[in-house]
Formats: structure tokens, C-alpha cells, sequence
């Protein structure tokens, strides 16, 4: 919205008003409501309505008129008369002179005028925005596009004009005009009246003395122009912004993926894949099929040689990428999470393999992390699988993933699409990021977990003698979550053809904890337990399988050992009662700000006691709370301790400390026009007042135009622009521009 306000000269509150226009301004900015113009007229019908006829033609395209003091208590007078007959149907006195002043010319007006004067009446388009204090009126009036907002004098009203104007246009926002049909029911009637006067001669500004300060002009009008002159800067920042992100980056990214991909890719007819390669069908008197190669891995490896493989899935628009494999990668630092092909920085970054995965392309869980970027980019794709249920035709028509590697070309059946989370906020962690497997029973409890949190039940076997390949990316379900497609190699002589027709949703998928919302959780066991009790139609593997299984939780030594039957080869647990010996929490102390939570782990010696039943108390329930599940939940600003005690009266405790962030910052000028040698006072507040850290630091982007000190003290050093900045302890920021003018020198 596109605001101009009028304001009649000679006023009284004028001279306040302008003091406590910028605070307005910013507080309407907020709400994408901009202020371009402050302008005087005299209380006159003709000056009104040549300020119209100039607000209709603004370069700017003013779209809302504010007109302080229209009137003292009641809604009659000059202002109120022609604001009627310009928003009313009928040809008016009113009309006839914006109609000239908009350069037109008015066709038989005297007769029009005689035919409204039989009735004496007409109705406007306009109506009544509440009473404004002490029984003044606002009203709202629609003029050729242009809405009109006419406010009381602040003095009648007991109101001021800043209160007044948010209130009114606030109102008028929400409202539209009247339908003709409730415009002489709703609408407010006036009587015709001569709106000649003495006419106030004055020279039309042009564009550039409208936008750039000039001489002689008044403070609040260089203020009203610097603002717009940052407002036309900031919109031009942010619209190269927008562009580069939205339009030359990708561009650069895809000329360069398909000038890559140019280079490496070879000619060939067919796709012969390491599986069709290896069949066991080929004998004596067939020649023996070589895989395919895709891709020129010397050329590719002699651009990058981390380059180790091609990951693509086939039809998707941009999932066709190179994969990167950095062995000095750890939890800290990922090579490629930045950096391209050529190892330059790219907001896109590469396809590269976790660092867990340590065989590389032959580990047996091959875990590849690529962005998720909106403009459907790098792993983007692998959405169209489903966000919060399974999307089956976009299976259907993507079911394989091609990962090639120097040794040729693979296909691998997608078998799991899930979602999960990292962090503990939302429930127990999945520790899917797990590429090596100590047993064959742990990697197929692996299979078995990842499956039961599957969107989609994939018409696909799997067994211990499988490869996955797990295909990771930023998920927005809830905060930090992550979607996870994972498929398993084809195996020798196996057909790349799924049955995708009797893929079905998985109606009860597991997911973390947030998204049941204390409500109950599907039951889950584990491979072995549910292979026993027939709840497994997809392993065809050949059973006995060796080794414990585990349960791929952040905190797997703190859980139970899950119990297997003996008589079907697999580990079993000794259902022994061990009793704790002690027990303590991941964290002696914690810092929360109001209204966060978090979770309190209990670490048992030992680890596998029989009973872990634990009792939770806090010493004071309005600072923090703790649930069943040790969750901590900030109530208010203080210190607490948490207290854990087990059955056989163990305990453990944490202090708590909650802060009181602070939620807002405000500043009582957004921009200002001073003079060389000269101070201003800049006040800046938080909210709430019971702010843990109030603490305020000011900063001038350029200390040789203006200085700031601790307490907001501006000093203008130099002529030019600059901006003083005030930043809160947690990061929140406001600005004032500030614009300091030489000093008048007197000739002569």
C-alpha cells in the first residue's frame, strides 16, 4: 500500500506529528504500508482536490490518501462536502474540477448540476471507520482508485494522529467499496455546494526535485525523500538478489553440469549393467556381455579424482550427478557440502558420500547427501516420493536409482522411502547414517527398521548378501527432518524391472515421536521377532543369521538388548535381572531460553539393568518442568534442578537455567537529516522488560561520517550517508540511516 498524507497548514499538532512520523513510518513498513508523501495544503475545497489530482498522477502510484484534521467533531464541512461529491455517482461541482485539472473536459455540465438540484441529495461511496474518541468519526471515501481516508482533529478526538492512522487504515485495508446497490442505504448523503473560492497559485514540483533533497527543503521532507531514496535502493539490492539466486545461479549450475556432462559421457546403444554382465544365464555359446560404461572415468577422474561414481535417477528433471568421495570428511567438516566438481564454492554443492560409509563406493550401505534445493536441484527430486504419505505414481515411474561406478554400469530397486529427524526434540534418534555392519543379523535389523518406516511397501526382496545405496536430503515436515530414499543393488542376473503394481501405501509407517503427538506409535521388534511371526514377505535370504542385532538408536548402549529365539539361529540375550548400580545424566547443566525445551538423557551402570523405571521431580515447576520422557520445558525466567531416581532410590541432577530472551527491539528513528558538528539522541527499547540480557550495542557502518557511543549519541563528523546500527545479545537488529549535511557557509 501507497500511502501520501495531507495535513492542513497552520495546524497545531503539525509540528508533533512530524516528530513522530518516522516511528509511524516504520511501524507501517512492517506491514508492507509505505509512506512516500507528507504534503500541507490550505483548508480549502480547491487545494484538496488539486492534491488529489497530483496524488492520481504520482509516478509512485499512490493508492491511499490520509487527511488529518478534515474536521473538528462532526462530519459536516467544506472537506467532508467534497470528498462526497467526488466519491459519489453524479457529475459534481467537486468532479468537474478534478475532471479539468485532469486535463478533460466536462460535456453538458450545467444540465447535470440542474437535474441534482431538484432532489437537493446524492449518497457517496463511503462510509463510517468507528468513532475515533470523544464521538469524532473517521470515514472512508473512493475516488477514481484512489481510497481517502478523513481523519478528526487530534485536539477533538482526545486521540493522536499516529494512533488514529494505524487504527483507520487499518480498518479501511479490510474494507471495499460498496456494491450500487448500498450505496443510498450505506452510504453517506451530502448536500451540493458551491466549492468556489479563491484560488492558491503554486509551481507543480517535478520527478527530481520530488525524490532528491534540495535546498531550503524542510526536515521532514528530506527525511520523507531519503527513506524513499532507501526504499529504491534496498529494492533494487534485493531484487539482484532475487535474481542471482533465482536466475544466474542456476543458470551457471546447469551450464556447468551440462558442459560436464559432454565431456564424460560415452556414446552407447544400450545399457549392459554389472548384474547382466555377470549373469549366470551367459554360457559357452553366448558371448559374454561386458557392462556398460556410462561415463569416461578417465576424463571424469582426471578433472577431480574424488570423483568415484554417477549417481542418477532416470526421467526426473535434474537428479543426474556426479558423486564425490572425501576421506579426510568427519562430523565436522564435509569437503563437498560447498564446493563443486572443480572444488570451487557452489551454494549447490556436490553429491558426495558420508563419511561413515568407509569402503566407499563398496561399503555396504553407501550413504549419499546432496541439498535440497527449491529450485528443484540436486536432490529436490526425491520429494516427488512423498512428504507426509507415500506418493505411488511418482514411484511407479522412478523405481530405479542408476549408480555407476568405474567398474560399469549398476541398477538398484528403491526398497525404502522414509522420513526422519535429527533432533532429540522430536523423539528418539534413528541413527540411519550407519554405512558398516558388524553382523549380517545387525545389517538385516537395519532393513527391517528402515522398511517399517517406509511410506511406501516397495514389491522388492532383500537379504544379508544385499548393497544399499542411501540417498539423503533436507526435509521440511518438521524442523531439521530428513528424507531418505534407500535402494539395494541388483544382483547378478537380475532384471531391473520391478512390479510396480503392487507397490501400496504403507498406512502405518513409523515415524519420530513429533509427529504422533503423545499418541499412540506403531509396534515395532525386530527383524528376527517379526521373521518368526510371519510378518516378513520380502527377506530371501537363506536365515541362521550370525551376530546381535541392535536397535540404531543416538543412545544404543542405554537400551535394552532385544531378545531372539535360538531355535532360528539368531544371537538371543540372557533374560537375567541386573540390577543399577548408579545412575547420572548426559549433562550436568543446562541453559535454555524461555519457551524451549529439551531432553534429559539417564546414562545407567550398567547399561543393561532389567528395570529402568525412573521417578522425575523439579524444585520449581514455574521456572522448569520435566515429563515423563525427560523432556525439560523453560516456563520462566530463574534457576531449577531437575532431580532422576531410579527404583532402588539412585539419583541424578541437573541445574537448569532459563533466560529471558529478548523478543523485540524497537528504535525511535529510522532515519534522520543533521548537520556536520552536530549531536542526535537515538533511543532504542526491548521487549519484554524482564529481558535476561538488555544489553545494546551501536555501531556506525562508517565512523568518518558519524559516531556512535554506548548510549545512542550521534555525532555527525563529515557530509555523507552512513547508518547506525543497534544490535540486541541475541543477534536482533535495527537500523537508522542517517544522512549529515555540510554546514551553511556565509558569503560576504
Amino acid at each position: 500500500m501507497n500511502i501520501e498524507i495531507y495535513s492542513m497548514k497552520n495546524a497545531k499538532s503539525n509540528k508533533s506529528f512530524q516528530q513522530k512520523l518516522p516511528q509511524l513510518m516504520a511501524q507501517l513498513n512492517r506491514k508492507n504500508m509505505y509512506v512516500l508523501y507528507t504534503t500541507e495544503i490550505d483548508n480549502d475545497p480547491e487545494s484538496l482536490i488539486k492534491a488529489i489530482s497530483s496524488s492520481k498522477k504520482s509516478e509512485e502510484k499512490v493508492d491511499t490518501v490520509i487527511v488529518l484534521n478534515a474536521y473538528d467533531s462532526k462530519k459536516s464541512g467544506s472537506v467532508h462536502n467534497v470528498l462526497c461529491q467526488l466519491s459519489g455517482a453524479a457529475f459534481t461541482p467537486a468532479k468537474k474540477l478534478l475532471s479539468e485539472l485532469d486535463g478533460n473536459t466536462a460535456q453538458n455540465y450545467a444540465g447535470i448540476i440542474s437535474e441534482l438540484a431538484v432532489s437537493g441529495e446524492d449518497h457517496a461511496n463511503a462510509f463510517s471507520l468507528g468513532d475515533m474518541g470523544k464521538g469524532c468519526e473517521a470515514f472512508c471515501f473512493f475516488c477514481q482508485g484512489i481510497r481517502i481516508i478523513a481523519l478528526p482533529d487530534s485536539a477533538a478526538s482526545g486521540t493522536d494522529e499516529q494512533t488514529m492512522i494505524k487504527e483507520a487504515i487499518e480498518n479501511a485495508a479490510l474494507r471495499a467499496p460498496l456494491p450500487d446497490s448500498a450505496v443510498a442505504q450505506s452510504g453517506l448523503s451530502y448536500q451540493i455546494e458551491d466549492i468556489s473560492g479563491k484560488k492558491k497559485s503554486g509551481k507543480k514540483r517535478g520527478f527530481i526535485k520530488s525524490v532528491i533533497p534540495m535546498k531550503g527543503d524542510r526536515p521532514a521532507e528530506v527525511i520523507r525523500k531519503l527513506i524513499l531514496i532507501a526504499a529504491s535502493l534496498t529494492f533494487i539490492v534485493t531484487a539482484g538478489f532475487l535474481i542471482n539466486s533465482l536466475v544466474i545461479q542456476p543458470l551457471l549450475e546447469d551450464n556447468m553440469m551440462n558442459d560436464l556432462k559432454d565431456i564424460v559421457s560415452t556414446n552407447v546403444s544400450s545399457r549392459v549393467t554389472v548384474a547382466e554382465a555377470n549373469s549366470k544365464s551367459n554360457d559357452k555359446n553366448k558371448s559374454k556381455k561386458k557392462a556398460t560404461q556410462s561415463h569416461d572415468w578417465d576424463e571424469l577422474q582426471g578433472i577431480n579424482k574424488e570423483a568415484v561414481a554417477w549417481v542418477q535417477i532416470p526421467g526426473t528433471t535434474f537428479l543426474n550427478y556426479p558423486v564425490m568421495y572425501h576421506k579426510g570428511d568427519d562430523i565436522d567438516n564435509q569437503y563437498y557440502l560447498y564446493r563443486d566438481i572443480y572444488q570451487n564454492y557452489s551454494g549447490y554443492g556436490s553429491v558426495f558420500i558420508d563419511w561413515r560409509s568407509t569402503g566407499g563406493v563398496n561399503a555396504k550401505n553407501i550413504i549419499l547427501h546432496g541439498h535440497h534445493m527449491r529450485d528443484g536441484r540436486m536432490f529436490q527430486n526425491l520429494m516427488g516420493y512423498g512428504t507426509f504419505t507415500g506418493d505411488l505414481y511418482f514411484y511407479s515411474e522412478h523405481p530405479i536409482i542408476y549408480f555407476d561406478t568405474p567398474a560399469g554400469d549398476s541398477d538398484w530397486k528403491i526398497i525404502s522411502v522414509y522420513k526422519t529427524n535429527t533432533l532429540d526434540e522430536h523423539g528418539d534418534y534413528f541413527d540411519y547414517l550407519t554405512g558398516e555392519f558388524s553382523s549380517d543379523a545387525e545389517f538385516m535389523n537395519y532393513v527391517y527398521l528402515i522398511r517399517e518406516r517406509s511410506l511406501i511397501d516397495c514389491p522388492v526382496d532383500v537379504n544379508e548378501d544385499d548393497q544399499l545405496l542411501s540417498l539423503s536430503t533436507c526435509s521440511y515436515e518438521y524442523n531439521e527432518f530428513r528424507t531418505v530414499v534407500v535402494a539395494r543393488k541388483c544382483r547378478p542376473g537380475e532384471s531391473s524391472k520391478v512390479d510396480v503394481k503392487k507397490a501400496t501405501i504403507n498406512s502405518d509407517a513409523l515415524w519420530p515421536d513429533v509427529y504422533y503427538g503423545g499418541g499412540a506409535k506403531p509396534k515395532v521388534t525386530s527383524f528376527s521377532k517379526a521373521y518368526k511371526a510371519g510378518e516378513i514377505d520380502w527377506y530371501d535370504g537363506k536365515g541362521n543369521l550370525k551376530g546381535k542385532e541392535r536397535n540404531f538408536t543416538l543412545h544404543d548402549a542405554a537400551d535394552a538388548a532385544m531378545a531372539a529365539d535360538d531355535d532360528d539361529g539368531s544371537s538371543s540375550v540372557s533374560e537375567t535381572k541386573i540390577k543399577e548400580k548408579g545412575i547420572s545424566f548426559n549433562m550436568n547443566k543446562m541453559t535454555l531460553d524461555n519457551g524451549a525445551s529439551s531432553r534429559l538423557t539417564v546414562l545407567w551402570n550398567p547399561d543393561n539393568v532389567a528395570d529402568k523405571t525412573i521417578t522425575w521431580r523439579t524444585s520449581n515447576v514455574n521456572v522448569a518442568d520435566i515429563d515423563a520422557d525427560g523432556v525439560v520445558y523453560a516456563m520462566g525466567p530463574g534457576t531449577a534442578t531437575i532431580t532422576a531416581e531410579s527404583k532402588y532410590g539412585y539419583t541424578a541432577t541437573c541445574e537448569v537455567k532459563i533466560n529471558q530472551p529478548v523478543a523485540t527491539l524497537y528504535l525511535d528513528y529510522t532515519s534522520y537529516n543533521f548537520y556536520q558538528g552536530t549531536t542526535i539522541q537515538l533511543t532504542a527499547w526491548v521487549t519484554p522488560s524482564n529481558a535476561t540480557n538488555p544489553t545494546l550495542k551501536w555501531s556506525s557502518d562508517n565512523p568518518a561520517i558519524a559516531t556512535v557511543d554506548k548510549k545512542g549519541l550521534v555525532k555527525g563528523i563529515a557530509p555523507g550517508q552512513t547508518v547506525i546500527r543497534v544490535r540486541t545479545s541475541n543477534g536482533i537488529e535495527m537500523t537508522c540511516d542517517v544522512n549529515v549535511m555540510p554546514v551553511a557557509q556565509n558569503v560576504g
